[in-house]
């Protein structure tokens, strides 16, 4: 995929830095929620497989998809037409 001149990537300092706000983010979540006296989100909710199957298998599913859909494109296949 190219924009402009330039050629993005998945080594492009812009997503790299999205990638480690993408992993510090949550971490950080959880870390300030586990010390909070009233957590916004209570820790204890996350034991019950109900709960956490769709929690990891939505971010799974969302993964997937950009993966069929960009991969190809940053591989250097441009879609038929273009």
């Amino acid at each position: 995929m190219t924009c402009g001149r330039r050629k993005s990537g998945f080594t492009e300092p812009r997503a790299l830095v999205a990638l480690g706000v993408a992993v510090a983010a949550p971490a950080a979540f959880v870390l300030v929620e586990a010390g909070a006296a009233h957590p916004m989100v209570p820790l204890e909710m996350f034991r019950d497989r109900t709960v956490v199957n769709p929690v990891i298998g939505l971010p799974m599913m969302i993964a997937s998809m950009v993966a069929l859909t960009a991969l190809p494109a940053t591989a250097g296949h441009e879609p038929e037409g273009e």
